[in-house]
């Protein structure tokens, strides 16, 4: 089959199954099929290409709006905070692990299992 065939059929799918869907309300598939002359197999094969369809024009959409055209330039904009920073509490502090902006209190309830963990991940995060 030719694509404009396809696409024909296509549409004329996209309707049915539109239809199908809005069929009334206690009326089984099975049911408003048989009453349009619709074969079953028939119309699940053609749902399933109209749903591949529609998946594939909103998979192309949202990759189109995540890619700038080559007309568009990437821009920045700095954004200030207006929240303060909360205050460090020193209750059961017993060490502080720093590195660039970041700064960890370490209570003493804290397990050597996450210590070692911390000490890890914040060996990648300087």
């Amino acid at each position: 089959m030719d694509k404009i065939t396809h696409e024909a059929r296509l549409n004329n799918w996209k309707h049915i199954v539109e239809e199908c869907n809005n069929r009334p309300h206690g009326v089984t598939v099975k049911q408003w099929l048989n009453d349009n002359g619709i074969n079953e197999k028939v119309y699940y094969y053609w749902l399933r290409r109209v749903r591949q369809a529609a998946y594939d024009q909103l998979k192309s959409e949202n990759s189109a709006s995540l890619v700038p055209s080559s007309g568009n330039s990437v821009s920045y904009a700095e954004i200030t905070l207006t929240q303060s920073v909360p205050t460090r509490s020193l209750d059961n502090t017993v060490a502080v692990l720093s590195t660039g902006n970041i700064s960890i209190d370490i209570s003493e309830s804290a397990s050597e299992e996450f210590l070692v963990k911390l000490m890890r991940a914040m060996r990648y995060a300087g």
